[in-house]
């Protein structure tokens, strides 16, 4: 039965989800605030893989929760055959916050998982948490999927522009891990230039990431410490839960990590990664603003345009969710929109490397 029921948008089906969990406890939590809002319903729910199966067959949903660590057919296998025989249902990790639990994540979301929440810690608020972490990010992937399916895509033209740069910052969040991986592993070894990722995520699986991409591609891709000199070649990701500055002395461009509060409800923050950019390199920074939900880095944005660095967005097309590139495009403030292989390219043009 329904609590604190919302009406749902006219014409507009409910989110049909089903959850795969062999903890009771978490399914009952989950069903619990699924419940409160008449967006979703709960079509079923099962203990392991192998059960959750056939009932996918059936029910055909939207999403699928998905526990990592089950029984008889584990998360990470059940992911597998849902995308061979069910490309259309998205599904969402509930991860363990361990490292092994970073890893298989990762695994997953090559694998073809939309996006991952975190279990919860046993201190937290669960019914907020849930709320924060998981019922707001289906909400937003599944916006994002009714809005490309009905979007007349109108192409930006993509502003020439001449000079080269020292270094490019990226703000991304869902659907990130992928799309850094599309992007990176067109880049060669030797690049003109650093990097700079904040990529949403928590402690822990960002230390995972930059292993993962570190493995994949041609790039020194490490994740973020304090005092470490930016240089070109390397690719420097944000820690998770904490902000990555940039800072110039005598001996150049240094990282800072620093514990400020979050902005926008994120640390690490794109703004504040945007906003340092623009103070040290100015006209000689370049910025990417790629998939994920919510507003961060737009505010960034505009300091950078103040300074004349170059900004280009990605494309609705190729995003999970459309929502942090949605405000630059929209308040007129990028050089372009483009696929992940158009901003691979743009990288390389304004690094001044051959592509």
């Amino acid at each position: 039965m329904k609590e604190e029921n919302q009406t749902p948008a006219k014409g507009i089906e409910p989110i049909r989800i089903l959850l795969v969990d062999d903890s009771q406890a978490y399914r009952n939590w989950i069903a619990r605030e699924f419940a409160k809002d008449a967006e979703f319903e709960v079509v079923s729910h099962a203990t392991n893989g192998k059960l959750a199966l056939p009932r996918i067959r059936f029910y055909q949903p939207d999403f699928v929760i998905l526990d990592q660590e089950m029984p008889e057919l584990d998360g990470l296998a059940t992911l597998r055959i849902i995308r061979e025989n069910w490309p259309r249902v998205g599904v969402i990790m509930f991860s363990s916050h361990t490292v092994e639990g970073a890893r298989i994540t990762l695994q997953a979301l090559e694998l073809g998982a939309l996006d991952f929440v975190t279990k919860p810690s046993g201190d937290a608020d669960i019914s907020a948490y849930l709320q924060k972490h998981l019922i707001s990010r289906i909400k937003s992937i599944a916006r994002s999927r009714r809005e490309r399916s009905l979007r007349a895509v109108q192409a930006l033209p993509v502003r020439t522009i001449t000079g080269t740069v020292e270094v490019c910052a990226i703000g991304i969040s869902t659907g990130g891990p992928v799309a850094l991986r599309q992007l990176l592993t067109g880049l060669p070894a030797g690049l003109n230039g650093a990097i700079l990722v904040v990529q949403h995520m928590p402690p822990m699986f960002t230390a995972q990431l930059a292993q993962h991409l570190n493995g994949l591609c041609n790039l020194n891709i490490v994740e973020a410490a304090n005092d470490m000199q930016v240089e070109s070649g390397n690719v420097y990701i944000a820690p998770g839960g904490r902000h990555m500055i940039v800072e110039r002395n005598k001996t150049g461009v240094h990282i800072k990590i620093t514990d400020v509060p979050p902005e926008l409800n994120c640390r690490p923050s794109v703004n504040i990664l945007f906003r340092s950019v623009a103070d040290v390199y100015g006209g000689k920074a370049m910025a990417l603003i790629m998939t994920g939900m919510g507003e961060d880095g737009l505010d960034g944005i505009r300091t950078l345009r103040k300074c004349d660095a170059s900004v280009f967005a990605q494309d609705p097309e190729s995003c999970v969710v459309y929502g942090m590139p949605a405000g630059p495009v929209r308040d007129g403030l990028v050089d372009g929109v483009l696929d992940i292989p158009g901003l691979t390219e743009k990288i390389l043009q304004r690094f001044g490397s051959k592509p």
